[in-house]
């Protein structure tokens, strides 16, 4: 059996987290993904139909529900707040911003579902999610719409 300061030490290797804060150091992005479905299944993270992009034959499309999972990395402990926004091609808002705070977890991560009910986009594009600290862009996750013959 191992011990939970040995399960500690091996997280803190994986993930490259000593454990130890730093003041100042940087908020980053592990990971972000579009999944249709989330949920939690014996403690353990599940993600069903993951994605980066969607087809459709006619426009404005309603996505019915999208998920969008994202992991950062920061100083353990340390309270942090990112701000969501999801834009268009033109960098206009497609959504209103989304503010999201929580504190690192003993492994310098934090994880955040965010549920998208019936989301509608006008027209075929990139749609970019980003980002950010303060007015520092941190990370982006874009979201593909094409147009195609038949389909939804």
């Amino acid at each position: 059996m191992v011990s939970q300061a040995e399960e500690k030490e091996a997280m803190a290797q994986k993930t490259g987290k000593s454990g130890v804060s730093r003041a100042g150091e940087a908020v980053t992005v592990s990971f972000v993904f579009f999944c249709e479905r989330h949920f939690v299944a014996e403690g353990k993270d599940c993600y069903l139909f993951v994605f980066d992009r969607v087809q459709a034959s006619k426009f404005p499309l309603e996505i019915p529900s999208l998920h969008l999972a994202a992991e950062f990395q920061g100083p353990v402990g340390q309270k942090f707040k990112v701000k969501l926004l999801f834009q268009d091609g033109e960098e206009k808002d497609v959504l209103p911003g989304l503010s999201l705070s929580g504190i690192f977890s003993e492994y310098g991560t934090a994880r955040f579902q965010v549920d998208i009910r019936e989301l509608k986009l006008k027209a075929p594009g990139e749609y970019v999610f980003r980002f950010l600290k303060g007015r520092e862009e941190i990370g982006r996750r874009s979201l593909w719409v094409e147009k195609v013959e038949g389909g939804l």
